[in-house]
């Protein structure tokens, strides 16, 4: 049986993961350029 509130609760947490790990690569990204430039 397909349970549609597990499907979307795994989808959700799955979008929050994506959503974080763009947030620390841009982060650590600025962070380095930022660093470069203050050199």
């Amino acid at each position: 049986m397909f349970i549609w509130r597990d499907y979307l609760a795994r989808r959700h947490l799955v979008v929050s993961l994506d959503m974080f790990h763009d947030v620390c690569s841009y982060w650590l990204g600025y962070n380095i350029r930022w660093q470069a430039t203050n050199d």
